[in-house]
């Protein structure tokens, strides 16, 4: 869970107490990979005055829903949309983007909100699903890039989907580290040949929106995802991962070969439907 603390006094008459509040609010953020969920926490501290504890917690309750929106943008600026890039590298490039990301907060749905054993301080809790609200924010091209094809005749199977095993630690193609992998808005799959299989260029922007290029799974049991990878899916073990930060997937070009000399399992590929398994531990 990564921690921020901002100074919003911007947001409250200086001098006021809501506004020395909002100075001592701190956001924690995390992301549920399994459920494509974004989730932030606000804790902010509660008056010292027994007397009126209801009324203070409501106000406390209004000054986080108030710092709510650009707590919000704030964080999700760290979120990994690839294995090059995040998305205060894209806001960097497109500062209009902050707002956007600031207006994100209409779409949130709160958790819970809770004080402290003490009543010295309130955490309220809300979340976000990354599909379609954050991925929309990044759309595929108007036209998609092909599913590359393996020329020539290779006789094989049509799958449901694809599933690739990656909890281990891998080696990092171009390095002599080893990681576990990263997970991302949109990673891509390369074979051995760094030939690219996958990539959000290659889908349509609805797919993209609706679950992005794959799901991800901290468990081994398939049967959550049988509407996106089907009964019969094809099992691949990742041999290496690739990116800056190592959220691209590199498979065996055998296993390539099986997904590309079909039309039927390209398609498979160009509606994501790809399930990979995570190590409990990544980031």
């Amino acid at each position: 869970m990564k921690t921020t603390l901002l100074l919003i006094g911007l947001l409250f008459t200086l001098g006021s107490p809501l506004c020395a509040q909002g100075g001592q609010a701190t956001s924690q953020w995390k992301i549920d990979w399994e459920k494509g969920l974004f989730s932030i926490e606000i804790t902010a501290p509660l008056p010292k005055d027994e007397a009126v504890l209801p009324i203070n917690r409501f106000k406390t309750e209004q000054m986080i829903q108030q710092i709510l929106p650009e707590r919000l943008a704030q964080s999700l600026l760290e979120v990994q949309v690839d294995s090059r890039t995040t998305i205060e590298d894209i806001v960097q490039e497109f500062p209009d983007l902050f707002q956007i990301l600031s207006d994100l907060s209409l779409h949130l749905t709160q958790d819970f909100s809770r004080a402290s054993t003490d009543y010295s301080r309130i955490s309220i809790q809300f979340s976000l699903p990354l599909f379609p609200f954050v991925a929309r924010l990044f759309p595929g091209p108007r036209v998609p890039n092909p599913i590359p094809r393996v020329l020539g005749y290779r006789a094989t199977r049509e799958f449901s989907g694809v599933v690739i095993h990656a909890r281990n630690r891998l080696p990092v193609h171009g390095t002599t580290g080893f990681s576990p992998l990263v997970p991302s808005l949109f990673p891509q799959i390369w074979d051995e040949e760094m030939n690219p299989l996958l990539s959000r260029s290659m889908m349509d922007s609805e797919i993209i929106h609706k679950w992005g290029v794959s799901a991800y799974s901290y468990g081994y049991s398939e049967t959550p995802y049988r509407d996106r990878i089907g009964e019969n899916p094809l099992r691949i073990t990742a041999r290496a991962l690739f990116g800056q930060q190592p959220s691209d997937l590199i498979i065996s070009s055998r296993d390539a070969q099986k997904l590309l000399t079909s039309e039927h399992n390209r398609n498979l590929l160009r509606e994501g439907r790809l399930l990979i398994l995570l190590d409990p531990q990544a980031p």
